[in-house]
């Protein structure tokens, strides 16, 4: 869906370029996905030249530097800060925007530094009733955040939506809580799931397609299956019959 809509402004010649991420399937080939990002991105780049358009991009915000003069950066739905790409990048001010930009991994930094930024996982992300919709997720909510949203503030051709923005650059970093691996389970554990021969057949205009093929296997408690394959390849279609 995302190539589609890449794709749809070079048919209508809208006045207007709907980057939607190229190539964001992670099933891709890495090179291949790289190759063709960078032809996307040039291409955008001399059709906005050609037909004086704006871009709304979608892409990763690290990807957005590389072609917008302005970013927005949306949180469950909403407009959370919005400015020049320049201003947004060296000096965000809402605690999400500055989470992302920390957890990307810059020129010169080694492993010996330390580890990266996280931004902490909720339950509760972007689902409150009242109050921040970050507020769960913020190292600067207090009580007042979490009882009214704050609008969008104006701070002279940028905006942002946070109570705390003048601290928001400085907030405390948080990294990813170390925890030991969990123990294998024993030899003799039963397995608390079990696949024998498992197959699904799709039919598209009278044509069969075998999703899966006689697929067998188990997991005991504590066990982890990863699903590797590319796309098409019979993934999602899996852990789909697994789960019915």
């Amino acid at each position: 869906m995302s190539k589609i809509l890449a794709g749809r402004p070079l048919l209508d010649q809208a006045p207007g370029i709907e980057h939607a991420d190229p190539l964001a399937d992670p099933d891709e080939r890495p090179r291949a996905r790289l190759t063709v990002e960078s032809e996307v991105l040039d291409l955008t780049r001399a059709l906005r030249r050609e037909f004086s358009t704006s871009i709304r991009s979608s892409a990763t915000i690290s990807r957005s530097s590389r072609i917008c003069e302005r970013v927005g950066v949306l949180y469950a739905g909403r407009l959370i800060e919005e400015g020049p790409t320049g201003q947004i990048f060296d000096t965000p001010r809402h605690p999400y925007t500055v989470g992302l930009l920390r957890c990307l991994p810059r020129g010169g930094r080694v492993k010996a530094d330390g580890p990266l930024d996280t931004i902490p996982a909720s339950r509760l992300a972007g689902y409150r009733a009242a109050g921040c919709t970050f507020a769960e997720r913020c190292a600067l909510a207090d009580d007042g955040c979490r009882a009214a949203e704050p609008s969008l503030t104006d701070l002279g051709g940028r905006q942002t939506r946070c109570f705390h923005h003048d601290q928001a650059p400085n907030m405390p970093s948080a990294v990813a809580a170390e925890f030991d691996a969990a123990s294998p389970p024993p030899a003799d554990a039963p397995p608390i799931l079990t696949a024998t021969g498992l197959s699904k057949t799709f039919n598209f205009g009278g044509h069969r397609l075998a999703a899966l093929r006689d697929i067998s296997f188990s997991l005991r408690s504590g066990e982890t299956l990863g699903l590797v394959g590319e796309s098409g390849s019979g993934k999602t279609t899996l852990a789909a019959r697994c789960s019915a």
